[in-house]
């Protein structure tokens, strides 16, 4: 007797990525505040036309106004990235271990397996020796030489 198990496909697994946060600083500003204040005014419907409305159609439209004007008068707080350490010989040794890592998926020989594990391995010990050099960079340290001499 043989089972059968289905395999789920990820390909179409869409990941959850944060909206973008408004600029709330600029809101502080008077001028960015009245301005934020008469986009408001002038592009939010009256309230006839939301009493005709179902609820979730005038949400809608109130939260579209919104965000609208929120973007186009504040703008929105730029994400600061914290991997500095990564540059293009990190980018290679990833997109390697990215591939491996599909032959793997694709063929699961041992020695495609142990193809992956030594990319993977390789892209570790890269990241962290990156993460440590910009650490003592930033620190202003510089590391002793092994044997003492200086």
């Amino acid at each position: 007797m043989v089972k059968l198990r289905p395999k789920l496909s990820v390909i179409n697994n869409v990941r959850y990525r944060r909206p973008a946060q408004c600029n709330l600083e600029r809101l502080k500003q008077p001028d960015v505040a009245s301005a934020y204040s008469q986009n408001l005014e002038t592009a939010l419907p009256d309230e006839g036309e939301l009493d005709e409305a179902p609820l979730e159609d005038c949400w809608s439209t109130v939260k579209a106004v919104i965000n609208d004007a929120a973007e186009s008068t504040i703008g929105y707080v730029e994400r600061n990235r914290r991997n500095e350490w990564s540059d293009e010989e990190f980018r290679t040794v990833l997109e390697e271990k990215n591939a491996a890592r599909v032959v793997m998926l694709q063929q699961g020989t041992r020695q495609n397996v142990e193809r992956y594990k030594q990319k993977r391995k390789q892209q570790t010990r890269l990241s962290r020796e990156k993460k440590r050099r910009l650490e003592e960079a930033r620190k202003g340290c510089v590391p002793q030489a092994a044997d003492g001499r200086t």
